[in-house]
């Protein structure tokens, strides 16, 4: 009894929607030739990813800095992330070096500019010896 109840119910709401809705025949597809496709996205303000660095023969390590957010590394494939520049005067980060035989010196370019929104400022350039657990404003 309880399944035929439910058919009927779903059944009816399917009826309704079926009827509040134009089907494909009835639209007037005239009222939209004039119409041209426009770009109107994303709109929002969130930190676009500006660098992607790895460390060759180490896959599992990877440092992305975020145009407003920051720099992160992971050790575990992404996994988890952790934060390496909170502390800082900024969080705007334009790029990332890191010393090819030494992958604990990170070099860090802070100002990230992105014409869609707004440009994002920063305070210059940072160096880290200890792989970001500390900084050094270099100017």
């Amino acid at each position: 009894m309880f399944r035929r109840g439910l058919s009927i119910g779903v059944a009816f709401i399917l009826g309704v929607f079926a009827f509040a809705f134009p089907q494909a025949s009835d639209v007037k597809t005239d009222l939209f030739k004039n119409l041209r496709p426009s770009n109107i996205g994303p709109a929002n303000m969130g930190g676009p990813i500006t660098d992607v660095e790895g460390i060759p023969g180490n896959p599992s390590t990877v440092y992305v800095g975020v145009g407003t957010g920051g720099l992160w590394k992971t050790t575990n494939w992404g996994i988890s992330w952790t934060p390496l520049f909170d502390e800082q005067e900024t969080l705007t980060i334009g790029d990332i070096a890191l010393d090819p035989q030494n992958p604990d010196i990170i070099w860090v370019g802070t100002g990230e500019a992105n014409p869609r929104n707004s440009i994002s400022i920063g305070c210059g350039i940072y160096k880290s010896i200890d792989g970001g657990k500390t900084w050094q404003y270099l100017g």
